[in-house]
């Protein structure tokens, strides 16, 4: 085979399940070859080509697929090369490895999710599903796609970071919406992280390959399809839940245009919650306000925020003021619990004031 590369291999004669990761920029063939293991329980065959081009890191190298300039997008020649050399390796593989050819599967980071995706789209029919992390999706890559294609039957699970700052989320977000109008079944995931895989990541990609590879397909199934909704699990904590029930349905098409509506349905909500409490109904009230934390826990994404993050720090921020708050009272020989509100509102504001500007 042209390209060297790592295997990790399960157990038994296979055919097995196979997993093909192209590593990104700077990195090697064994990059991505530790996450095997973790992936539906070490189920899959993982091959890890290593990309032809050496990176010079310092006093040691890395490797990559095609050129990278800073500032400049990659050139498109030089990408559907890469592709094509990846398509190749594909092929080797194949024919020199017990892969299941209904079960295969091509994932990859940074640069190595365009090699993935370019492999895939080049030849939809022969891969089980794609799995894309931290990446994005170049123009150039509608090139591979042959004519007459159908690409609504080849799964992509696509998940980046919002802290990303080495491929920017905003850069996703489109590339996301370019697979979208080519008609893929694609599955989209955001995590408060940076340009890494996270262990929630590592969950949600065992999860898709399950579903979409590892399970069985019955006539039944096909017929009904799941709902946006059903991977959520009931028992997460309920910030997330809201968060990701409000990104699952997104994917389905029902979501507000922007933070404008966001806050309207919010005062809608509240406006309720005084009608339950006027009404002197608290079991509407409550009904109400949970209503109108939902949307609040939804609004944080449409500032590219996540609402775990964007709630730890509204915690630490006010942990900071009260803190303040109870060292002047203190110094000033108060008692919390004896002020009225006008003396309260003005200890706070004096912390408000000398806290300002920290995050």
């Amino acid at each position: 085979m042209k390209l060297r590369h790592a295997i990790y291999e399960p157990g038994g004669p296979g055919p097995h399940p196979t997993l093909i990761a192209f590593h990104g920029w700077g990195a090697s063939a064994l990059d991505l070859l530790g996450l095997a293991p973790y992936l539906c329980d070490g189920n899959f065959l993982t091959i890890c080509p290593q990309g032809p081009l050496t990176v010079p890191l310092g006093p040691t190298s890395g490797y990559g697929w095609f050129p990278l300039r800073p500032g400049s997008p990659p050139d498109d020649a030089a990408v559907i090369a890469a592709v094509a050399e990846a398509v190749g390796f594909v092929d080797e593989a194949c024919q020199r490895y017990p892969i299941d050819p209904q079960k295969l599967v091509v994932l990859g980071f940074s640069q190595g999710g365009i090699i993935a995706t370019g492999v895939a789209i080049s030849k939809p029919q022969k891969f089980a599903a794609v799995v894309g992390v931290s990446t994005w999706f170049p123009e150039a890559l509608k090139q591979m796609l042959p004519a007459g294609a159908d690409l609504t039957r080849l799964p992509i699970l696509v998940q980046h970071g919002r802290g990303d700052t080495v491929i920017e989320i905003g850069q996703a977000r489109d590339s996301v919406e370019r697979l979208r109008a080519m008609q893929v079944d694609l599955r989209y995931r955001e995590y408060d992280c940076g340009h890494e895989i996270t262990a929630q990541g590592l969950h949600d990609i065992s999860e898709f390959l399950i579903e979409k590879v590892l399970s069985p397909i019955t006539a039944s199934a096909a017929a009904a399809p799941a709902s946006a909704l059903d991977a959520i699990a009931p028992t997460a904590p309920a910030l997330i839940r809201a968060e990701t029930l409000g990104l699952r349905s997104r994917e389905a098409g029902f979501d507000w245009r922007d933070l404008h509506q966001v806050i309207a349905k919010i005062r809608e909500e509240l406006e309720e919650v005084e009608a339950a409490v006027a009404a002197g109904d608290r079991s509407a009230a409550a009904d109400e306000l949970g209503d109108a934390m939902l949307a609040l826990a939804n609004a944080p994404r449409f500032v590219e925020r996540a609402a775990e993050a964007t709630l730890a720090a509204a915690c630490d921020k006010f942990e900071r003021r009260f803190r303040y708050l109870e060292r002047t009272a203190r110094d000033r020989k108060l008692e919390l619990k004896a002020l009225d509100d006008g003396q309260l509102d003005a200890l706070w504001n004096e912390a408000k004031s000398a806290l300002a500007g920290r995050r």
